[in-house]
């Protein structure tokens, strides 16, 4: 098997009397999107701390592309980009200024760091407010920059935290798209996030944590494979008569007319019948059949069942 990017072994990190990350034991792929995934407090921006040498572990190591983020942190951040969830940045310069001189600090010439600065910009959606002083942005933009910044010294492995916080449904795109384009480039891309649609449209590969605990990991295609949900959502041009049609399904255990959308809870062994039942009886009854899709991705119910399983080990 190739060498991971990022290898952890036993990696633990405790606060006084507090364990965040507890003995986290994973190897995240090279050349991939991977996604980092939990609740709050999960201890998933701490991990991300001790891979970017933010934080020290208190017990068991870290190593990016081989080396140690803490003892080599240097040496480590020129081949690593890390967007953190809440990205800082000097309020008084502008957007072209700051990257010009981020470029600098990390051994551009003045020249090589203003050009490299603009064609960021312009990647992230921000060259034509390069002039913008960055306390008159909106939180928006300054995420975007945050974003500009990780990448403006090419590195190849890239750990984002909750890189769309912020961004409006444009922006969010926009960024995920981007993403998707330096993933092209075989760039080693790590996001940590809570929109579970977002990461598995994306990711390759994911980790689930839970109070600092790895709870499952693989790739993405393994991990949803035949995964169903049992609650399925439609919409079509006439609600109230299509939702007493299905109410005769035998297999169907609830279904209700909420906010405009038909809810439905069903028998899983008769998934593949209601597949083949709602467009039939749509058909049939020559009613439009608008929108047919689960209440839940398969990630989503791949979370909430490794989720829920741990909250019953420990009742």
């Amino acid at each position: 098997m190739p060498e991971p990017a990022i290898r952890t072994r036993d990696l633990t990190k405790r606060y006084s009397q507090v364990t965040v990350v507890y003995h986290l034991t994973m190897d995240i792929p090279k050349g991939k999107v991977s996604g980092l995934l939990g609740p709050n407090g999960a201890g998933k921006s701490t991990t991300i701390k001790m891979m970017t040498g933010r934080i020290r572990p208190t017990f068991g190591n870290v190593e990016v592309d081989g080396l140690n983020p803490w003892k080599q942190r240097h040496k480590v951040m020129e081949t690593l980009g890390y967007l953190p969830e809440r990205p800082t940045h000097y309020p008084d310069m502008t957007a072209i200024r700051f990257l010009t001189y981020m470029g600098r600090l990390a051994g551009m010439s003045r020249s090589d760091a203003r050009k490299r600065a603009r064609e960021v910009l312009h990647l992230v959606g921000l060259g034509r407010i390069e002039a913008r002083k960055i306390g008159q942005m909106s939180a928006g933009q300054k995420q975007r920059l945050g974003f500009a910044n990780t990448i403006l010294h090419e590195p190849e492995i890239l750990i984002l935290d909750e890189p769309t916080a912020n961004l409006d449904p444009a922006g969010r795109i926009y960024v995920m798209r981007l993403i998707e384009q330096l993933a092209a480039e075989g760039k080693t891309i790590v996001i940590s996030s809570h929109i579970l649609p977002e990461i598995e449209r994306i990711c390759n590969w994911v980790a689930i944590i839970s109070e600092g605990n790895l709870l499952v990991s693989g790739n993405m295609g393994a991990l949803i494979k035949n995964k169903f949900d049992n609650h399925y959502v439609v919409q079509t041009n006439d609600q109230e008569r299509f939702l007493q049609l299905v109410r005769d399904l035998s297999y169907v255990g609830e279904a209700y007319l909420e906010e405009g959308l038909v809810y439905l809870c069903v028998d899983f062994d008769h998934l593949f019948e209601l597949w083949d039942d709602i467009p039939r009886i749509a058909t049939e009854s020559k009613i439009r059949l608008q929108s047919f899709r689960p209440l839940r991705d398969p990630l989503e119910t791949v979370f909430i069942d490794v989720i829920g399983q741990k909250g019953r080990e420990e009742v």
